[in-house]
């Protein structure tokens, strides 16, 4: 496998060939589908899972789609492997501004379950690729957290909803795969 030292070298046609080869794989190991179409159930989500299919926003960039992609199978895992009766108590809907009110223990049980989906597809890259993206997916989940606490935050309206992606964060260890069998659920979505 090809590590990179720096992915921001990647040019965009190389996210979209990425994309291709992770979809393949999906689809021929998982017998998951993946679906790009503008809306995603709503204008405000830009992906989701249903435990059979994952949706993305087809007007997103390839690297956000390469990132939304491997992150919902991340969940899928989750939701559809060994265990999954353990996220019945995940919050399911966004609580913008905070309107839910996310107590401390659980923003630390979301940060969980988020950094071990995180870790599912870190395996699924690393699988699937030639070529290793920690770096990059890395960055990308600790920016996507970020979005997730900027928009949930009573003190920070945010002012926009762009990712802020920054390089160099952490990275996220690989998690092993569980059997999963794909089972028609509730749609999960991200935002």
């Amino acid at each position: 496998m090809k590590v990179l030292n720096d992915y921001r070298k990647i040019t965009p046609p190389s996210f979209r060939k990425h994309g291709e080869v992770v979809i393949n794989h999906l689809s021929n190991k998982y017998n998951l589908t993946v679906i790009e179409k503008e809306t995603v159930d709503s204008n405000e989500y830009i992906g989701s899972f249903d435990g059979e299919n994952i949706t993305v926003k087809s007007s997103l960039s390839d690297d956000h789609k390469l990132f939304l992609i491997v992150h919902l199978f991340g969940h899928c895992v989750q939701w559809c492997g060994l265990g999954a009766e353990k996220y019945s108590n995940i919050e399911e809907t966004l609580p913008i501004n905070n309107d839910g009110m996310i107590s401390p223990e659980k923003l630390k049980e979301l940060k969980d379950y988020e950094t071990e989906a995180a870790g599912y597809a870190v395996q699924l890259l690393n699988d699937a690729l030639d070529v290793n993206l920690s770096q990059w997916f890395a960055d990308w989940s600790h920016a996507d957290w970020d979005y997730f606490i900027n928009i949930s935050s009573l003190e920070n309206k945010p002012n926009t909803m762009d990712i802020d992606v920054k390089f160099g964060t952490n990275l996220i260890p690989p998690r092993k795969i569980t059997d999963i069998r794909l089972r028609k659920i509730s749609p999960k979505y991200a935002y």
